[in-house]
């Protein structure tokens, strides 16, 4: 029996789903040639890729970030070790760094401010910058200290398109050393 029939109401409308790659990114519809004209001119954000919460808030922030803004880089890269402005500590990888116009954030102060470049509803996320930095990155540590227990160790996967590929301004060194 059909819908319209049965219960009086139009047929509800079909979700059209992204394709999905593997790594579960769906694919930027911006053109790669547009991505990176001005290197420099886009906020980095720096994350441990071997963390299995980092890569997920990685695959989080390219699914959900209104335009395609941001680059990537592990903290275990070559171009973290070498291109990171002076005093940030790569080493620290329970550390999430937003390298930006305005300077280096860290910890919850990069999270939040991430946020704030994501599409509704998550943006609203970033109303906790009001929280007072001491709390917000106390709750940060806490979690930092518990990733690897909680959410495991991973390889950074694949990345989906050459348009995101682009975004990622480099690699694990263990990888490129295989290249």
């Amino acid at each position: 029996m059909a819908w319209a029939s049965r219960t009086g109401l139009p047929p509800p409308r079909a979700r059209r789903r992204r394709p999905t790659p593997s790594c579960g990114l769906a694919p930027q519809d911006a053109p790669a040639s547009t991505m990176m004209d001005r290197p420099g001119t886009h906020p980095v954000i720096l994350f441990d890729g071997h963390c299995g919460l980092c890569n997920a808030s990685i695959r989080f922030v390219l699914r959900h970030e209104a335009e395609p803004l941001f680059r990537f880089a592990p903290l275990q890269s070559t171009w973290a070790g070498t291109q990171a402005p002076d005093g940030l500590d790569v080493q620290q990888l329970s550390t999430v760094y937003l390298l930006d116009a305005d300077g280096v954030h860290a910890r919850s102060e990069a999270a939040l401010r991430i946020a704030r470049h994501l599409r509704a509803p998550w943006r609203w996320i970033a109303i906790c910058l009001i929280i007072p930095r001491p709390i917000r990155d106390a709750v940060y540590r806490v979690v930092g200290r518990f990733r690897y227990a909680l959410f495991g160790r991973s390889a950074y996967c694949a990345v989906a398109t050459p348009a995101v590929q682009q975004r990622f301004l480099a690699t694990d060194r263990r990888e490129q050393e295989r290249r």
